[in-house]
């Protein structure tokens, strides 16, 4: 440090922006390669109201509307905190992280053969890569919330090539009978990221704008230096979604979703206990196992009900992405802090009915490395960007 609230000439000062399910969060931050804690200058968040019934065109017309909301927040106090901290900096990085099920992370596995043996180029890979996409598009475009809302594809990356069965960096120049292409391509609900560039365009216009989706964000060096298996499950529950990765080798080959999170045991328990959702949410929160207490014992056998279906739900979600890839070893859990005891008790139980003997751990600060947010959706992105400055 330089003094009281002042940063090294090479400081990077980024906003970050994270886009749940049904929460926006926002912070501004600056990194310095030398320090192990990024300084984190000002954050806010802002959670959709917990409707009665889920309806997810609805909920995309709330999360576009909140995004816009948490735009109005830092070109107002977030700017001001940042003058006030120190006067001499500028954003200069916009980094948005998406999760489910507003973006999806898509391994696609497109295979070329032929009878001939034939040399791989720089020109075939392109059109593999053109044929993943394209394909990608014609079969998420039919899902009602694309179809409605639009699609965009933000990143199209090479994930892994398999020459003749094998393992390679690149197989340019390589002359084969048989070549495996895995692209991962995340598309993201188009109307959303019109909002998010309106934001960046209108409060940080100067800035680099980067945006990815958040089951990426896991999957990055944040998590990867903790857990050492191979093969490893990456789970996100969020208020309406949960996302499921499986990584192997560092790659992602699987990811799938459903819109089943927490909101959906939230609206069960207000039905059961004739409350508003409100008052269900306060008590899972103070739940640390899933039990409930202060229910009648009708009450208290149509929550089991819940939390069966619940964790059925769950499990299989969980099998069949078990199913598509390697059987992973280990999963690690991300919720939203307050959600953390509920969500790993019954998650614990969907693991464990759907792989057997798989372990599990929580994505806390302690995993993250960033200790002034308590939020760690938001402390998982703060860390990514702060170890980026690292690399």
């Amino acid at each position: 440090m330089l003094g009281l609230s002042q940063h090294a000439p090479d400081a990077r000062c980024g906003l970050i922006l994270d886009i749940g399910s049904s929460s926006v969060g926002a912070a501004i931050v600056v990194s310095e390669v030398d320090e192990p804690q990024p300084t984190t200058v000002w954050t806010h968040i802002e959670r959709c109201p917990i409707s009665d019934s889920f309806n997810i065109t609805d909920l995309a017309k709330r999360i576009t509307t909140a995004v816009t909301n948490v735009g109005l927040e830092i070109g107002g106090n977030g700017l001001k905190s940042l003058a006030e901290h120190d006067g001499r900096l500028r954003i200069h990085e916009t980094m948005v992280s998406v999760a489910a099920p507003w973006s999806y992370t898509v391994p696609k596995r497109i295979t070329y053969a032929a009878d001939d043996a034939f040399t791989v180029t720089e020109t075939l890979l392109t059109e593999l890569a053109r044929t993943a996409e394209r394909q990608t598009t014609e079969e998420y475009g039919k899902i009602d919330l694309f179809n409605s809302l639009g699609l965009e594809v933000l990143s199209n990356d090479s994930a892994q090539f398999l020459a003749n069965g094998y393992a390679v960096q690149s197989p340019v120049g390589q002359t084969i009978t048989d070549l495996v292409h895995i692209q991962n391509i995340t598309i993201a609900q188009k109307q959303l990221l019109e909002a998010v560039r309106e934001v960046h365009s209108t409060v940080v216009p100067k800035s680099q704008l980067t945006i990815g989706s958040f089951i990426q964000q896991m999957r990055k060096k944040v998590l990867t230096h903790t857990i050492p298996d191979h093969t490893y499950g990456l789970v996100d529950v969020g208020g309406d979604a949960t996302e499921v990765g499986v990584v192997s080798n560092d790659h992602l080959s699987t990811v799938i979703n459903n819109q089943w999170g927490y909101n959906s045991l939230v609206r069960e328990l207000a039905a059961i206990t004739k409350q508003p959702t409100s008052a269900a949410l306060t008590m899972l929160q103070e739940s640390a196992d899933g039990a409930i207490a202060h229910l009648s014992d009708a009450q208290q056998e149509a929550w089991q009900t819940v939390c069966t279906e619940f964790v059925a739900t769950q499990a299989d979600l969980i099998g069949r992405s078990a199913a598509m890839s390697e059987l992973p070893e280990h999963y690690a859990i991300h919720t939203d802090t307050t959600m953390r005891p509920i969500v790993m008790a019954l998650f614990k139980r969907a693991i464990a009915n759907s792989t057997g003997n798989a372990t599990v751990s929580l994505v806390s600060e302690k995993l993250t490395d960033v200790v002034s947010v308590a939020e760690t959706r938001m402390a998982l992105s703060i860390a990514v960007f702060h170890t980026t400055s690292k690399a």
